[in-house]
């Protein structure tokens, strides 16, 4: 019988049967498709010699006008710049005090109260003491920067010592106290739950009205002619004339705790989450929402996941941690100088107090803002697009003789995402994607709707040669001038282990030198990235497999792109062909296996005895590589595999020595070996597998040995 090719179709398929996708590969992870061919995808290494606090979800690189590199990176507790491996804490300053005395220690133990009134400070924030000399509470020595450990009340909070103190004292002398601004949260949480939700709508249980008003975030309560506002877990809903948008969706404004005031509930300061302009009325209320039974969607935004977006300006950089101000770095003051408030900077003027997104347009160079705060009303508008002048980004307040200004989304409720093409802005909203284009003076920009659509997450889209993809909630999409839906053999995998909760975190990015585009997104069970799924746009296949990532970059300013781990590091991707997140570094376990194929007409059983393997071991730093090659055999499509042969294919070095200078040769594209093993079976399929250090290899077409054996 001649010797029978083992040919699968390129990409992964895996929503099928695996005996309705036979002829197919079913499984995957770290393999990719090149030319038709399954090969193991290359290695990553440090990329930083420091660890950043926090999880990074955003990398932006940008370079100054000497041509040195920078790394902008976005964390929930801070923004850095990296720059030659070393990191550089730009974090903006919030609020600065000072304080006599404000430590209090305990003998035997490292934890410090801290007295400051009016901190504004949430659990997680950083502050950073300093006085004229050294200072020295309870034997410990306090000078420096801590991460707040509990908020107690608006005047208390807790910090962790690096040694515990040696007796009990208050103390310190006079103290000033510099906060940064408050840090962000690391998980979207939603108000889910049996009975946490309306049907139709918030019911106005448990609700009370009253006399208060909203500056910023601040709701401060002047009257409550009867009961309390009650404080549930979830926050209650303020309603009222001129308060932010209510339910349902994300812009409704709801108490996240109380400031100020006793009791608790009554007359007092509170913070709510949507910053806002409510003069004082005596109409508002705050309602507990109840229902039959149905899980809510309605989500509390101080429970957002924390995001940036970064563009650079020139050599400067802008920055804007979502839902909140836009700061502003000045690559002249150094690396030593943080970013501040855009609003903060000599003639600014209009500029939104906050924003979901910013950037800055290479055409015209204005700086964009997206869902900011309205100009007039000084509410912040989910579907509200505002420019800054040409060439002056402080500069927000639209006059006869500039070209600031502003536009509403025309389609959906909130602004998701933007990102810049060559022609156009592409604009997100939860139910649509738009065209934002510069037209010049008078109008500066237009909007148009491009289709209709949703995306899974703000960073789930990915850019390469000017096409954008992205994942929405319900497949993934393409422009290439038309929105369409790309057909994908792995969707159902996909979204059916996909943790939606979680779902923010999912970002995208492309690879253009292999010509795919990657997102990474949370499995099932999982409350980070740790899956991928790959689409190659040149061949149209698809595959996935497991890591975790939480921001990626494609090459450009560097030569290899850039992702961003959970345990504080940049990688390098594509470099080598090992783990470089641990030193020494690890194998990469890669495989990938086929669907089962019938071993002749599938009625008569086969017998399997022999294997010529084809692969090449190319750019494999290994001496002697070892790829295994496993064949399971089935006797149906439903049944376990009954039997397993585990051979290697190596590729053994050839050495000749000559006048004392050793040549190593290694063959590339063939073997000249075969394997022997026993199998039988209605059915046999492929496993490729390497876990071994310095190994790369490519498959080609291995060759099997199969003779007749009978009907059962």
């Amino acid at each position: 019988m001649p010797l029978q090719k083992l040919q699968f179709t390129p990409g992964v398929q895996h929503d099928g049967s695996r005996y309705s996708s036979s002829g197919s590969w079913s499984e995957a992870d770290k393999v990719r498709f090149r030319s038709g061919a399954p090969e193991k995808i290359g290695g990553w290494q440090r990329a930083t010699l420091m660890q950043f606090l926090g999880t990074c979800r955003q990398l932006f690189p940008f370079s100054d006008l000497e041509g040195s590199f920078y790394l902008g990176i976005g964390t929930s507790f801070k923004y850095y710049i990296e720059r030659g491996g070393s990191m550089y804490d730009i974090t903006p300053l919030r609020v600065t005090k000072t304080q006599s005395n404000p430590f209090t220690t305990t003998n035997g133990s490292n934890v410090v109260k801290v007295l400051i009134p009016d901190h504004g400070a949430t659990n997680g924030d950083f502050v950073t003491f300093s006085a004229a000399g050294a200072i020295v509470v309870g034997g410990l020595t306090l000078n420096g920067e801590y991460q707040i450990t509990s908020v107690e009340t608006s005047s208390v909070f807790y910090i962790a010592a690096a040694s515990n103190a040696t007796s009990t004292a208050t103390g310190g002398g006079t103290v000033t106290a510099v906060f940064q601004i408050n840090t962000g949260t690391n998980s979207t949480l939603y108000a889910n739950g049996w009975g946490a939700g309306t049907w139709g709508g918030i019911i106005a249980a448990n609700s009370v009205s009253f006399t208060g008003s909203i500056s910023g975030t601040t709701l401060t309560v002047s009257a409550v002619p009867a009961g309390t506002i009650a404080l549930i877990n979830a926050g209650d809903l303020v309603t009222g004339s001129g308060v932010s948008v209510s339910p349902p969706g994300s812009s409704a404004t709801y108490i996240l705790n109380q400031l100020t005031g006793s009791p608790a509930g009554g007359v007092g300061t509170y913070t709510v989450n949507i910053s806002q302009s409510v003069p004082s009325t005596p109409t508002m209320s705050a309602l507990e929402g109840t229902g039959w039974g149905v899980a809510a969607n309605t989500e509390i935004s101080s429970t957002r996941l924390r995001l940036w977006s970064s563009d650079n300006y020139g050599q400067d950089l802008v920055i804007n941690p979502r839902d909140a101000a836009i700061y502003y770095w000045l690559n002249s003051g150094g690396l030593g100088v943080r970013a501040v408030r855009l609003d903060s900077l000599a003639g600014a003027s209009g500029v939104p107090a906050v924003a979901r997104q910013i950037m800055v347009s290479s055409l015209d160079r204005k700086v964009l803002a997206f869902g900011c705060t309205d100009i007039v009303t000084g509410v912040q508008d989910r579907l509200l697009i505002r420019w800054s002048d040409n060439e002056v980004p402080t500069q927000w307040t639209p006059l006869e003789d500039n070209a600031a200004g502003g536009l509403r989304i025309p389609t959906g409720s909130e602004f998701m995402s933007a990102i810049k093409t060559k022609q156009e802005v592409l604009v997100w909203t939860e139910s649509a994607v738009h065209a934002l284009k510069y037209i010049g003076a008078p109008f500066e920009y237009t909007i148009s709707r491009l289709g209709m659509t949703t995306l899974v997450g703000p960073n789930a889209i990915a850019s390469s040669n000017d096409v954008v993809f992205w994942m929405g909630a319900n497949g993934f999409f393409q422009y290439d001038g038309r929105v369409y839906g790309l057909p994908c053999s792995v969707k159902d995998y996909v979204f059916n282990d996909l943790n939606w909760n979680q779902a923010e975190k999912i970002c995208g990015g492309s690879n253009m030198s292999f010509n795919e585009v990657w997102w990474f997104y949370p499995s099932l069970n999982s409350e980070e990235n740790d899956r991928y799924v790959v689409y190659n746009y040149n061949e149209k296949v698809w595959t996935v497999g497991t890591i975790v990532r939480t921001a990626w970059i494609d090459r450009g300013i560097e030569d290899y792109p850039r992702s961003a781990g959970a345990d504080g590091y940049v990688y390098f991707h594509e470099i080598g062909q090992d783990d470089g997140s641990a030193s020494p570094t690890l194998p990469i376990v890669a495989y990938i296996e086929s669907t089962p194929i019938e071993i002749g007409s599938g009625e008569t059983f086969g017998f399997a005895w022999r294997m010529i393997p084809d692969l090449t071991f190319r750019n494999s730093s290994a001496a002697n590589p070892v790829v295994n090659f496993v064949l399971q055999a089935q006797d149906y499509s439903g049944s376990a595999f009954s039997q397993t042969s585990d051979n290697d294919a190596t590729r053994i070095s050839n050495t000749t020595t000559s006048g004392g200078i050793t040549t190593v040769t290694f063959p590339v594209e063939q073997f000249t070996s075969q394997t022997y093993f026993r199998l039988r079976g209605r059915m046999m399929s492929l496993r490729v597998q390497s876990d071994g250090l310095g190994v790369a290899w490519r498959l080609g077409v291995p060759r099997v040995d199969i003779r007749q054996d009978g009907r059962r």
